[in-house]
């Protein structure tokens, strides 16, 4: 009969060292990481309520997110280095997204402040034809100024002038306006986007016509309508704006010393 086989002896199953999980596998991870990005869109899609401060909340988040995963660097200096770092990083970005989604003062306003006409002295006077140049050009200049009590960011304005025959109606302004849309979708996006903080002002140059004598004096006389249109576009604490002007000039015939007056559309213009 063989001898029996020695028994080997059994290490209970505590004595085992666990079983060390991938870093993507960590609960810890996807956690902290979950929860920090849960707290960011919640801000995002309810800026109209403005609860930008909970994005403080979200850097202790971010916070445990780093250190799952520098707690995998064995060298204790580098560890801490590089999780320091990531807070720094993280709390910058933070700041940048509360900056960036608005003032928490809420709504502010930008309204047009006046007109003037750059290629004439005084600049309040505007159609008086120069009859040495058989196409003369008028340089109207808008001025808008932030009147509301907080910063108005990604400001954004464009204008443009049209001349049309006979009165002014609501057909014309219809049609003017609507030509205006497509010209502006054109061209929001070349123009520059400041932030402006209450009370500041800025101008724009209205895209021109160019005169003859005799169109400026059908203008003049009450023959033909001058228009102008523009919009402002811009973000402030509860989300995009939009300001629309609509605006038709009385002919001077009707004013003194040829001064503007200006009239306001009655279909469109205002804040939308």
């Amino acid at each position: 009969m063989a001898p029996a086989a020695p028994r080997v002896p059994q290490t209970p199953i505590s004595n085992y060292p666990p079983s060390e999980s991938p870093w993507y596998e960590s609960t810890l991870l996807w956690g902290a990481l979950g929860a920090a990005m849960a707290i960011v869109l919640t801000v995002i899609a309810a800026l109209s309520k403005d609860l930008r401060w909970l994005l403080f909340l979200a850097w202790p988040f971010f916070g445990l997110t780093f250190w799952s995963l520098c707690r995998r660097v064995r060298i204790a200096p580098i560890r801490w280095a590089v999780l320091i770092v990531s807070l720094l990083v993280a709390a910058v970005g933070l700041y940048v997204l509360n900056a960036y989604l608005g003032p928490a003062g809420g709504r502010t306003f930008i309204q047009l402040e006046r007109f003037e006409n750059g290629r004439v002295d005084p600049p309040g006077v505007l159609l008086v034809p120069d009859t040495t140049d058989p196409k003369w050009g008028i340089a109207l200049n808008l001025h808008f100024k932030n009147a509301g009590p907080s910063v108005a960011h990604r400001v954004r304005m464009t204008a443009k002038m049209y001349e049309r025959l006979g009165q002014p109606t609501k057909e014309a302004e219809s049609d003017v306006f609507d030509d205006f849309i497509k010209y502006h979708v054109h061209r929001d996006d070349e123009t520059s986007a400041p932030s402006w903080i209450p009370g500041e002002q800025g101008w724009i140059t209205a895209e021109p016509l160019s005169f003859s004598v005799d169109q400026v004096n059908r203008v003049n006389f009450g023959e033909d309508t001058l228009y102008v249109v523009g919009r402002v576009t811009y973000r402030d604490g509860l989300g995009n704006q939009v300001y629309d002007i609509c605006q038709w000039l009385q002919p001077a015939k009707d004013t003194p010393r040829y001064e503007m007056m200006w009239h306001q559309c009655s279909l469109h213009g205002g804040q939308q």
